[in-house]
């Protein structure tokens, strides 16, 4: 979806066309941001007779993990619990 607004804005006559100032190379990039955060959106296009046209469009996004379901607790914090060697300084709990 991100690609279609992004290519909204940059067609001469369209609804969108006017919302972002573009600037005049062959390749654009936009971000568009939404609920849960941006998308960079590319665009290669060229100036011909009838007007633009896009060439190529891609969207640039990245994953990474925010929670994973784990959690590490550093062994002090642990009730009754007789020490830990020295090189495990924690444990992992899952949530079952």
């Amino acid at each position: 979806m991100a690609v279609t607004v992004g290519t909204a804005c940059i067609l001469p006559r369209s609804v969108a066309h006017g919302i972002v100032q573009m600037q005049d190379r062959p390749v654009q990039r936009l971000s568009i941001e939404h609920p849960s955060g941006e998308f960079s959106v590319e665009f290669q296009v060229e100036h011909t007779a009838t007007g633009l046209k896009v060439i190529r469009s891609s969207l640039i996004r990245t994953a990474r993990a925010l929670f994973r379901g784990e959690l590490l607790v550093p062994a002090s914090v642990w009730a009754g619990n007789g020490p830990l060697p020295s090189n495990d300084v924690s444990r992992t709990v899952q949530h079952a």
